[in-house]
């Protein structure tokens, strides 16, 4: 497994302070989270700060939920790459299906935000994925194909693209994920288009993401063009959190 392997936490609009800090000190051992498998936690705008506190001295790093299009001005509630950059945050996560599905945001928002993160040396997770809708018409690789042409259009620097989730949206939060077969051929496909855009495909890690728990992590995370989560639910859990990471870093070793 060459890839770069990543079990990354979207909290999404959940925590306090306090949980959070439950949160850190319930992990089963900060010092667990040494591995090949590169672990990352994407709290909400407001516990950035807080969180990337807590973990200062751990293997575990921080990443924004989110980032705005613009690099400064009167945009008020927005933050920018540049001050992501300023705290020290490292990751940033783009296209996530509720951004585009509850606060419609288009693919040219997208680029836009994927140039401002390029252009501020931090690393994005780009996001895609088709409806439940689309897959039964046979629209899954038309869908896939315009989210990430329209993403990297006109994009600053290719070469700092190595992160992309896919997230079937009819399964994210549903309780059930996509079967094997289809994670697997939906991400042999996808590396088929990043290729056709330019991209080195086999270089880039793939994530699975949608409704990922410790019970069917192993199964997904063994596929061959799987390397690793982006989760949601299971995340604001230490226990199940620490779960999915551990077989992750078995699995990890094993084929290393």
């Amino acid at each position: 497994m060459s890839r770069i392997s990543y079990c990354i936490a979207n909290w999404k609009m959940n925590h306090t302070s306090d949980s959070i800090k439950q949160f850190i000190n319930d992990l089963e051992s900060i010092d667990s989270f040494k591995s090949d498998v590169k672990t990352i936690i994407c709290p909400s705008y407001v516990h950035l700060y807080l969180v990337q506190n807590f973990l200062f001295e751990s293997n575990i790093e921080i990443g924004s939920q989110n980032v705005s299009e613009f690099d400064l001005g009167a945009f008020t509630g927005e933050v920018s790459a540049n001050m992501l950059k300023d705290i020290g945050v490292r990751y940033v996560i783009l296209g996530h299906s509720e951004r585009r599905h509850l606060f419609s945001e288009t693919n040219k928002q997208i680029n836009c935000k994927l140039n401002a993160v390029i252009k501020n040396d931090l690393e994005p997770i780009l996001c895609i994925g088709e409806t439940l809708e689309q897959r039964k018409d046979g629209d899954t690789e038309k869908v896939l194909r315009e989210q990430l042409n329209s993403m990297f259009n006109k994009i600053v620097d290719l070469s700092k693209v190595s992160i992309v989730a896919y997230e079937p949206v009819w399964a994210i939060g549903t309780g059930i994920a996509a079967d094997l077969e289809t994670i697997n051929s939906t991400h042999k496909l996808i590396r088929k288009i990043l290729n056709n855009c330019g991209l080195q495909s086999d270089a880039i890690s793939l994530l699975y993401g949608g409704s990922v728990i410790p019970e069917n992590c192993s199964e997904i995370f063994k596929l061959e063009h799987v390397d690793g989560f982006l989760i949601g639910g299971a995340s604001l859990k230490p226990e199940t959190f620490t779960k999915i990471y551990i077989k992750m870093k078995i699995i990890r070793n094993n084929y290393s």
